[in-house]
Order: C-alpha cells, then sequence, then structure tokens
C-alpha cells in the first residue's frame, strides 16, 4: 500500500473509518511517520464508548490534525485554484469527497471528471 500512496505524489492524506482508536489510529500514525500531512476527520470516524474520543486525543497528542467535515470543507476550498475558479459555473469541482450517484443528476460524470482533474 505504501508504494501506491507514494505513486500518487499526494502529500496529504484525509483519514476516515471505523475503529478510531485503532485502524484509523495507527495508518495516520504510519503515514505522519512517513512525512505525510495527516488529517482525520472526527465525525466521519468512530470507535464505541470513549475510545473514540481517546483515539482522537491520541492523533492530536502526535501532531495530527484533527477536524470535522465542515472544517475539512472549509479548508479545501480556501485554495489558489479555488480562488481562480468560479463556483457558480463548477459547483461539483468544490466537492472532491462526495460519491456520483444515479439518483443525483447534476453529480452523473462526476467521478470521471475528477480523475481527470488530477486532483
Amino acid at each position: 500500500m505504501a508504494a501506491a500512496i507514494e505513486a500518487t505524489g499526494r502529500t496529504t492524506m484525509v483519514l476516515v473509518g471505523i475503529e478510531t482508536a485503532i485502524c484509523v489510529a495507527h495508518s495516520a500514525i504510519q503515514l505522519h511517520h512517513a512525512g505525510k500531512r495527516v488529517a482525520v476527520v472526527d465525525d466521519a470516524s468512530y470507535s464505541p464508548g470513549r475510545a473514540h474520543e481517546r483515539g482522537l486525543r491520541r492523533l492530536a497528542d502526535r501532531g495530527i490534525e484533527v477536524l470535522a467535515t465542515k472544517e475539512l470543507f472549509y479548508d479545501s476550498v480556501r485554495t489558489i485554484e479555488y480562488a481562480n475558479t468560479n463556483i457558480f459555473q463548477t459547483p461539483t469541482r468544490i466537492w472532491p469527497f462526495r460519491r456520483a450517484s444515479a439518483s443525483d443528476g447534476r453529480c452523473r460524470g462526476f467521478d470521471r471528471r475528477y480523475r481527470e482533474s488530477g486532483r
């Protein structure tokens, strides 16, 4: 998996998932040690009981960013590319983490356009 991640050329990793204190935490720590900028989305991750909060605290103590989905969205739109793009002409470009669905005609073909953009 490390080779596949390196092949993307990406330096920022955004993680979500089940078992914040185990699976998400271990992945985040390993990526952080590999020199990646890592952000864990707290309201898109889960562990039962107090394990979720303990996992998030552990990550924050190691310098890994912990943020909410809304924060991730607003951080992602504060880029130079966004500043140079008219949001009303290309609304799907600001939702890189949204999956296209057949029931949402506005998103039809979004996955293909997103992959072609190289982001």
